[in-house]
């Protein structure tokens, strides 16, 4: 973070974090799909993965309470 908050160059306000977006917005205008990509999830957030599960075996939670005064079993 340090180096990223640099000038980028002597005597500018210029940040080198900046001219870094810079250069990504520049490709992302350009056609690149990964910088397009990369800026969509740092400014909508990536897309939240789905929990799937195989239709005829649904997801099972299954919650055991554990008392501490009884010894625990295999």
């Amino acid at each position: 973070m340090i180096a990223l908050k640099r000038e980028a160059e002597k005597g500018t306000r210029t940040k080198k974090l900046q001219r870094i977006a810079g250069k990504l917005v520049d490709l992302a205008i350009d056609g690149n799909m990964a910088a397009i990509k990369e800026i969509g999830d740092r400014v909508d957030g990536k897309p939240t993965q789905a929990i799937g599960g195989d239709g005829d075996k649904p997801h099972e939670l299954v919650i055991r309470v554990i008392d501490p005064t009884k010894p625990a079993s295999c």
